[in-house]
């Protein structure tokens, strides 16, 4: 019998075998150690800008995305250039709850004919009220019998991630979906002080994170909804408690997330079009535009997006490169 070590080395192989050379456009050139070897199933990149890589530090919805200047090289000139660590997704939820009840064993794949990009699927199944649910929020907001099913699908170019998140919804009631996707700080500096250079927009300024956690003229906290695109009440209300009633928590002109890096020579921008809610977790850390949907038919599919973008321009052009991009 193949000791667990074994075991993984044996479905790394495996999975790099089935997965080609159909992910991303180049052979990552780094060597992976033996040390890697049984951590990483899956590491390919484009010669500069973003890569993907799939390991088992993780959940299997759990991908990592890294950004380098240099082809082969992993350490950027600025140890604030680096990681993101995405679960896609963390969460959805339907009118009634977050919805459980999903498939653990389904991994992602290559997409056929499309050589920059990966997916994944899963349907949910009803789950019994003793079973557990590894859930940090309240028990009321788990819905058990919630039914749907999804394609979670991520394109890269050089400088781009775009995320696509089809869900059908399975019941015979119309519902809302609310996406959670976590976007997590990893390594090479992003942790450190990243409320200082971490931006969104409210009232049309973009201003720093740092003032919405503290308080700084804003109701502070570490959720805020997108004006003119609410979920429901009920949502609102779980997540901040009266925030359906207080009209200040309503402060987003935005659903996007901006950090410049390297004395402004790079700038991230983040989000989802449909968010609803802008999400830090200062002690994680890790950042949220989290998209809603309202009433989804019975058997009908909506298709929320998310994307990632590296521009090498300073915050002010960034955005308004950003903007022209996306038609904003």
């Amino acid at each position: 019998m193949l000791t667990r070590t074994q075991s993984q080395q044996f479905m790394a192989v495996l999975l790099a075998a089935a997965l080609g050379s159909s992910l991303i456009a180049a052979e990552d050139p780094a060597t992976l150690g033996s040390g890697d070897s049984a951590r990483i199933l899956f590491r390919k990149a484009l010669p500069q800008g973003l890569s993907v890589e799939i390991n088992n530090l993780g959940p299997y919805r759990y991908i990592q995305v890294h950004f380098r200047e240099k082809a082969g090289d992993f350490a950027n000139d600025d140890p604030t250039l680096g990681d993101w660590s995405l679960l896609i997704p963390e969460l959805i939820g339907n009118s009634d709850g977050f919805v459980f009840g999903l498939d653990s064993r389904n991994h992602w794949a290559p997409v056929s004919g499309k050589p920059n990009a990966i997916f994944h699927e899963n349907e949910s199944v009803p789950i019994g009220p003793s079973d557990p649910v590894a859930f940090a929020g309240l028990r009321e907001m788990i819905n058990r019998r919630g039914r749907l099913k999804y394609r979670a699908e991520v394109t890269v170019t050089s400088d781009k991630l775009d995320i696509e998140l089809a869900i059908t919804n399975l019941e015979e009631k119309p519902t809302s979906f609310y996406t959670d996707i976590c976007n997590r700080f990893h390594g090479r500096g992003n942790v450190w002080g990243w409320e200082d250079r971490t931006f969104v927009n409210v009232a049309n300024k973009w201003i720093l994170a740092r003032r919405l956690i503290s308080g700084d003229g804003f109701p502070a906290g570490t959720r805020w909804f997108v004006k003119g695109h609410l979920p429901s009440p009920s949502y609102m209300h779980e997540f901040r408690r009266g925030s359906h009633n207080e009209p200040s928590s309503h402060i987003m002109s935005s659903p996007y997330i901006c950090m410049p890096l390297q004395d402004e020579r790079f700038t991230v921008i983040y989000g989802s079009p449909q968010g609803s809610m802008i999400f830090f977790n200062p002690t994680n850390p890790c950042t949220h535009s989290d998209a809603w949907t309202a009433d989804v038919a019975p058997g009908e599919t909506i298709v929320q997006k998310t994307v990632l973008r590296v521009y090498q321009l300073p915050m002010k052009a960034a955005i308004a490169k950003f903007e022209d991009e996306m038609a904003l």
